[in-house]
């Protein structure tokens, strides 16, 4: 049986600006207003590559139901049927998606592994191909919040000649029965964090070892790389990084403590620096942090402002903001960002001080009294008009989020010792068999939805409805799970997900997708000065 839920739409009864511009007057939802990704991210962005990342995705795979749905149609089909769910991809910190998953949870026993596949179809809008692939051989608890399991991401580029664009991969096993050895590896196209860049001209990569111990408190390193063509032209794996961090970190429930050392290469100085191997900065020593494990704020790092068609704005001028009460806020617009008079924020939690810009440490190091962020950080979708004589009305999103954990004296970590830099995962990490496989299994309607609840913010279209997998809503022959278009008896399947009947279908828009630029085995990644050697 369907269910779904309708809320009275009480906006209809609001008095509205004849100017007022807002979503449903962009009908295009292939427009950047709708498929530019929204990414929550920590400011502390080393230490959120392995806690943070983690938990983006255990919490996807917490709310796509697969321990309801595991092996589902096996015992009549002989073979597991995937089936399709809607999430909520904001709440797990994610990047928003205007697309449904699908899933397919296989399990031999109750006894063994569980595998969880999931899939975010791209091409359609501009979204990003996404697939993940999840071993759980025990699920996350409270001592060991990495659980006992396998985790592979991977995002293309597209569909037509795609690229990897981001590939994640995690492995958490037994050391002892206290300890649990977590290595991880993370490399992504910075194009996929800032629009404005090329594809194939900037990356990064990230991966880290650790022991974490079931108490809650843990060790190791976290390497972060930055390649571009001013290091290396080569880039990843085999070029040198513009720059490397190795971070070696202690913690326990409460706090974190961390020492980054940092390596700097630029090629076009490297002559000048022979004696230091080349490097601008050698083994630099950029300090030792301690913070808090819990209870960030947060603050928006990059907007996004679009125009009236949906469009990504080009153009320099004024604009008003008028908040919800009743301040009006002027904005200096460049492009896709905009400036405002700067307030001191309390390092401790992010309210605003009253101290002068000059009084505050900077939102980098985060040390001392506070950080300088803009005055005003409007909500997604919000409007502003531009106040330079020149009529014209833009809509606003946030496109980069970031949680700061506040950071506290070293005293406050004095229980806590660094060790040595360990060895973390390289390129090799990315193995034969962490390879994700794009061609997706078909499904029908929906057998999972999060906006049951709250249908005006389902981005899927079905509104937050979901059905029974083995009921034939439109009675058309074909049941629920296998039937795309559970309401219309006229149409069934659509293996593209592109929202047309396979049979009307002249396109196909199937992922044809070699991994080769993604896996090299044959690749000798350069050795930087303050990586753990040999």
């Amino acid at each position: 049986m369907k269910k779904r839920t309708f809320l009275t739409f009480l906006s209809a009864c609001l008095p509205l600006q004849a100017s007022a511009l807002g979503l449903d007057d962009i009908s295009d939802k292939s427009k950047p207003l709708f498929t530019d990704i929204s990414v929550t991210a920590q400011h502390q962005y080393y230490i959120g590559t392995v806690f943070d990342s983690l938990n983006k995705y255990l919490c996807s795979l917490a709310q796509n139901r697969h321990e309801n749905h595991a092996n589902l149609m096996k015992d009549v089909n002989g073979s597991t049927a995937a089936y399709r769910a809607i999430l909520d991809d904001v709440q797990c910190g994610m990047a928003a998606r205007s697309t449904p998953r699908v899933v397919l949870a296989e399990q031999e026993s109750t006894d063994s592994e569980m595998t969880v596949q999931q899939w975010a179809i791209g091409g359609v809008g501009g979204i990003y191909p996404y697939a993940m692939r999840a071993k759980v051989i025990e699920e996350a608890t409270e001592g060991n919040p990495f659980g006992i399991m396998e985790f592979d991401i991977e995002v293309l580029s597209g569909v037509n000649n795609p690229e990897t664009v981001y590939k994640f991969r995690s492995t958490s096993t037994y050391a002892d029965s206290d300890t649990v050895d977590v290595k991880l590896a993370m490399y992504l196209d910075q194009v996929i964090v800032d629009n404005t860049k090329e594809l194939n001209t900037e990356a990064q990569f990230f991966s880290a070892n650790l022991e974490h111990d079931l108490d809650d408190s843990g060790r190791g390193t976290i390497v972060a790389k930055f390649f571009s063509p001013r290091g290396d032209s080569r880039l990843y794996p085999e070029g040198i990084p513009v720059t490397f961090r190795a971070i070696d970190v202690d913690y326990n429930a409460q706090f974190l403590r961390y020492r980054v050392t940092l390596d700097y290469y630029l090629a076009e100085y490297a002559p000048i620096f022979v004696e230091n191997g080349g490097y601008y900065l050698k083994q630099y020593d950029e300090g030792e942090v301690c913070i808090k494990r819990s209870d960030p704020w947060q603050y928006v790092d990059k907007f996004g402002i679009y125009d009236d068609q949906g469009d990504q704005n080009t153009e320099t001028f004024t604009a008003q903001y008028t908040s919800s009460d009743g301040t009006v806020y002027e904005l200096n617009v460049d492009g896709m960002d905009f400036s405002t008079p700067m307030v001191c924020r309390a390092w401790a939690d992010g309210t605003v001080t009253g101290e002068d810009a000059e009084n505050c440490s900077g939102v980098y190091r985060g040390i001392s009294n506070g950080a300088n962020l803009r005055s005003v950080e409007p909500p997604d979708y919000a409007q502003i008009v531009r106040s330079d004589g020149v009529e014209g009305t833009y809509l606003i999103r946030r496109l980069l989020t970031r949680n700061v954990f506040e950071q506290v004296a070293l005293e406050e970590c004095e229980s806590l010792t660094i060790g040595a830099t360990r060895e973390a995962p390289n390129h090799l990490f990315y193995t034969e068999e962490s390879l994700l496989d794009f061609s997706w299994p078909l499904t029908g309607a929906p057998l999972v939805n999060l906006f049951e609840e709250d249908v005006d913010n389902d981005p899927s279209g079905y509104k937050g409805a979901w059905y029974s997998p083995l009921g034939d809503y439109d009675e058309d022959g074909v049941l629920n799970y296998v039937d795309a278009f559970p309401e219309d008896p006229e149409k069934s399947g659509d293996l593209d997900y592109d929202g047309v009947a396979d049979d009307q279908d002249i396109t196909e828009d199937v992922i044809s997708y070699d991994h080769s630029d993604i896996f090299f085995p044959n690749a000798v990644e350069h050795l930087s000065p303050s990586a753990a050697q040999p």
